[in-house]
């Protein structure tokens, strides 16, 4: 149900700051995260056609950091403190959705057209939900491979 979605999408001049600090966040929220090698989340998703792009994009990745915190008072108190800390660092924002209860942000730090950190931030009325994806990814390759794959995906259903 798309009803009460609100999407925006921003972008920002040049980053001063390109340091990922994500992991630093998070931890000062009291909030365990999952650090996983990057090369065994390519492994996982190589098995689908989706998977295969989602690796050539994810080429450059070393590690993916994930947190769920389930049945939690304060779910959009941490959302919030990290998000605005994300944009206090010069984490560029690609999209925040808003439907009814819950909140989706993605952002991104890069320096030279390589992307640092891209980190996804999920709230709803109780639980907080976050990953990160640290490398150094070519911002142009990822672009490229996302309009490959929307083309070949239109032509499959058409």
């Amino acid at each position: 149900m798309l009803s009460g979605m609100v999407f925006t999408s921003c972008t920002y001049a040049e980053n001063q700051n390109s340091k990922p600090i994500f992991d630093k966040l998070i931890r000062k929220e009291n909030v365990r995260t999952f650090k996983i090698p990057a090369f065994v989340v390519r492994y996982m998703l190589f098995f689908t056609e989706e998977g295969r792009y989602a690796c050539k994009a994810l080429k450059g990745t070393t590690s993916f950091r994930v947190a769920l915190v389930d049945n939690i008072n304060d779910s959009k108190g941490i959302f919030e403190r990290v998000n605005h800390e994300l944009k206090v660092n010069n984490y560029l924002n690609l999209v925040d959705i808003q439907d009814n209860d819950s909140k989706i942000t993605i952002k991104l730090i890069e320096d030279n057209n390589i992307i640092r950190e891209i980190v996804f931030l999920i709230s709803d009325r109780d639980s907080f939900i976050c990953f990160s994806v640290k490398g150094r990814i070519s911002a142009e390759s990822l672009s490229n491979l996302l309009a490959e794959y929307n083309r070949k995906s239109i032509d499959k259903r058409g």
